[in-house]
């Protein structure tokens, strides 16, 4: 018969220890910090803007970070053509911009959804706010501002009010432009569609317009706007495209357009025709439509064709955005991942060209970046789990002897009497072994596994220690980067302090391969880097020995810690990790069965090279 199986019981957490439990919470913890990291520095540029007059003008996207923030850029015309500055970028989440002679009036939303929109006065060419103020004064009637528009030098404020409208605002910018005051203008035009399968009594029946442009021909404002029609839709609902004129007092009667067009802009060509721009909506042909406006209706002209692009090659134009200056006409695209444009100098369209994209190699760095930290992030996890079950696990039962086992052992016949020669010759054995042992004993008394292994607890690191050691090994990176600089130009160490979030991660990336490769060549031919060598330290395994080549490589290629954003909250998981840890190890050296001791004059493991289980 079998021995009886156990009652079952809950788990007994104090029997684990915490060497064992505190470690695997901490590393599911790095788990789900990373499942809540996106890809944010890998989105596209989005949401081209473009506002110009004769001075030239500027250029607005955004970085397609969740960070709030957007690049802008001045275009400047030449005898050659036009230039584009350098970009820069500036935090706040802009909806839209005006110029002025000496100033930019911009509009920018919320960060969050709840948040009023507002307005900043600005200079021209540094967006240094010199004012802002909110547009949700009651008696504006704005309830959505969402675009902003110049006409003859004052400034308008659009939006839609609650009761299915658009709504003017103009703001009056006093004195030298420190202050700009909102003020009501008695202008209304009707703006929304009611919206398909909806009931009567529904809240909310009418949404919004969700995309505004607009320009001025002969000192009146052409106003264009799309509603979706219907509700429960996709990114990009089917809706209407309408517009209407305004002249800084009232509005003409509302129309629509005759085509639905998911991205839409419009601008005055050099030949003074007004022209729309637009990709139909779920259109798939490639192709950016044209209307220009003669004898007060719009008919079809050319189309412009541009090429897909994206991770799967399939992204399509999502925004528009058009600008003129006195010798050109410039067309702004978001396609795919990157900002394109093309120009018309008076002989039609050329070809597309890159205002913003991210580097292939750049997007590769990116997303090898995130894929390794996942594939090293699992390993580890698996190895915390495989630990924790070799803890739970209780050794195997013996099983109780079956009855022909118990019969066998009991009708054995008892052993022959040994042989008088052959115990003198034991017994005489066993004496010199006795004597050999005690001797060894008296003078290898401290030589016991588990003294020695008291004096490898004894020589762990400290914290401040190896602290010490990895600032001196970063100044030395520091340094040599520095240096590989001079030959490298995308390596420049002016690339860390950039405001641009997606250029601050690659040059980290870079940096952080760099070091990686730093440690893992000094320890695994030297046992040790100069920071570690100064401070007296060395890389062992658990057991005191020289760890292989391949847990070397483990353990600098999870320096976790280094590379998950943001870089401050990492750090302090690793350092409970090694507060609560038996041998004060990182993450990489838990996985790697190492961890970091004073020096010593020779590295001989104990316990027969067999790991210690913690």
């Amino acid at each position: 018969r079998g021995a009886a199986p156990r009652p079952a019981s809950a788990p007994d957490w104090r029997r684990y220890g915490r060497s064992t439990v505190i470690p695997i919470l901490v590393l599911i913890g790095l788990m789900v910090l990373l499942a809540q990291l996106n890809l944010d520095l890998a989105r596209p540029f989005t949401a081209p803007r473009l506002v110009s007059d004769a001075d030239g003008g500027f250029l607005f996207y955004g970085g397609g970070t969740r960070d709030p923030g957007f690049f802008y850029r001045e275009v400047h015309e030449t005898e050659d053509g036009a230039v584009l500055t350098k970009r820069r970028y500036v935090r706040g989440v802009l909806a839209g911009a005006a110029l002025l002679p000496e100033q930019i009036v911009t509009l920018y939303a919320g960060e969050r959804a709840e948040d009023p929109w507002f307005y900043s006065l600005s200079q021209r060419g540094t967006l240094e706010r010199s004012w802002s103020g909110f547009l949700n004064d009651p008696e504006l009637g704005l309830t959505f501002p969402r675009h902003i528009a110049t006409i003859d030098g004052q400034v308008y404020a659009f939006g839609s009010d609650a009761a299915d409208g658009i709504r003017v605002a103009r703001l009056e910018i006093e004195g030298l432009g420190q202050q700009v005051c909102p003020e009501a203008v008695e202008a209304r035009v009707h703006a929304g569609a009611k919206v398909k399968d909806v009931p009567p009594d529904a809240k909310e029946r009418t949404p919004p317009p969700l995309e505004f442009a607009s320009v001025v021909v002969d000192d009146e404002l052409y106003l264009f706007w799309r509603v979706s029609t219907e509700k429960g839709k996709p990114r990009q609902p089917p809706g209407e495209l309408r517009w209407a004129c305004f002249d800084g007092k009232r509005f003409t009667e509302m129309r629509r357009f005759q085509t639905d067009l998911q991205a839409f802009t419009v601008v005055v060509g050099l030949d003074g025709v007004l022209r729309l721009y637009g990709v139909k909506h779920g259109a798939r042909d490639d192709k950016i439509l044209s209307f220009e406006f003669v004898k007060d209706t719009f008919r079809t002209g050319p189309t412009l064709a541009y090429k897909r692009e994206g991770l799967t090659g399939g992204a399509g134009v999502s925004a528009l955005a058009a600008g003129r200056t006195p010798k050109r006409v410039f067309l702004f695209a978001q396609i795919g991942a990157a900002i394109r444009y093309v120009k018309d100098d008076g002989q039609g369209f050329g070809a597309w060209k890159d205002v913003a994209r991210r580097p292939a190699e750049q997007t590769a760095v990116i997303y090898g970046w995130f894929a390794a930290l996942i594939g090293l992030s699992v390993l580890l996890i698996l190895k915390g789990f495989q630990l924790f079950r070799s803890r739970r696990r209780p050794p195997p039962a013996t099983p109780a002897p079956t009855l022909v086992e118990f019969i066998a052992q009991h009708d054995a016949p008892p052993p022959a009497a040994p042989d008088a020669s052959l115990e003198l010759q034991a017994s005489s054995s066993t004496a010199l072994a006795a004597d050999a042992d005690a001797a060894d004993a008296s003078l290898n008394e401290e030589a016991s596994p588990d003294a020695e292994l008291s004096s490898l607890e004894a020589d762990l690191a400290s914290l401040p220690e190896r602290a010490m050691a990895f600032g001196v090994d970063a100044v030395l990176i520091y340094f040599l980067l520095r240096l590989l600089g001079q030959f490298l130009p995308w390596l420049e160490i002016s690339a860390g302090t950039t405001l641009e979030p997606a250029q601050q991660l690659t040059f980290a990336a870079w940096a952080t391969g760099l070091l990686i490769l730093y440690f893992t060549a000094f320890e695994a031919t030297l046992g040790r880097t100069p920071g570690k060598r100064i401070l007296g330290l060395e890389v062992q395994d658990v057991n005191g020995g020289r760890p292989p080549l391949s847990a070397i490589l483990f353990r600098n290629a999870f320096r976790i810690e280094l590379l998950i954003p943001p870089f401050y909250v990492v750090p302090v998981l690793s350092l409970v990790l090694m507060l609560t840890s038996r041998y004060t190890q990182r993450p990489g050296d838990f996985l790697a069965h190492t961890t970091v001791r004073r020096s010593r004059p020779s590295l001989s493991p104990v316990t027969g090279g067999e790991p210690i289980q913690e």
